[in-house]
């Protein structure tokens, strides 16, 4: 198990915590930047975490598993969206479809949630040009398209939410 502490890109002993922060964060139908304003941290910090580029200092970690309420030995030894798969009891062929039908789902949802995150990303960088201001019934278009795109994702979310309700607190 590594030890959080000083931010670095050389810790040999990697753990957990940026898979399970990403899953959690998507759990809860946030955006990075929602997340980092949530727990006073930027949004680029929340991104360098779950892509494992650096892990928090102690008081940012204990923050995040604070806020998840979940435990910090699950954060960093465990891998939170496996556990429901886990703790499923297999024993026919059906369970297992089922099983794997509602992993693709959450699969395809973290796409859904990258698409979207990208989307919206890119129309927050052309806001201030002169195309976004010539071409504006084009951006309200794709605005709105978000928006369907972002509440679609949040129902998901819930849904999987639903199936897997507060399994990881321990």
């Amino acid at each position: 198990m590594s030890v959080i502490g000083p931010e670095n890109t050389n810790n040999p002993n990697r753990t957990h915590f940026g898979a399970n922060l990403r899953f959690l964060r998507r759990l809860n139908a946030l955006s990075q930047k929602e997340l980092a304003e949530r727990i006073n941290l930027s949004r680029s910090k929340i991104a360098s975490y779950e892509s494992g580029v650096i892990e928090p200092k102690l008081k940012s970690f204990l923050g995040i598993c604070s806020y998840f309420e979940t435990a910090p030995r699950i954060m960093l030894d465990e891998l939170i969206s496996a556990l429901p798969a886990e703790l499923e009891k297999e024993d026919g062929a059906g369970d297992i479809i089922i099983k794997e039908k509602l992993d693709n789902f959450i699969k395809q949802t973290n796409e859904m949630t990258k698409v979207f995150d990208g989307y919206t990303t890119f129309l927050d960088l052309k806001k201030n040009t002169e195309e976004y201001k010539n071409h504006g019934d084009i951006y309200a278009s794709i605005h709105d398209i978000l928006s369907i795109l972002e509440s679609l994702i949040s129902a998901n979310w819930k849904l999987i939410q639903s199936v897997y309700p507060n399994q990881i607190d321990q």
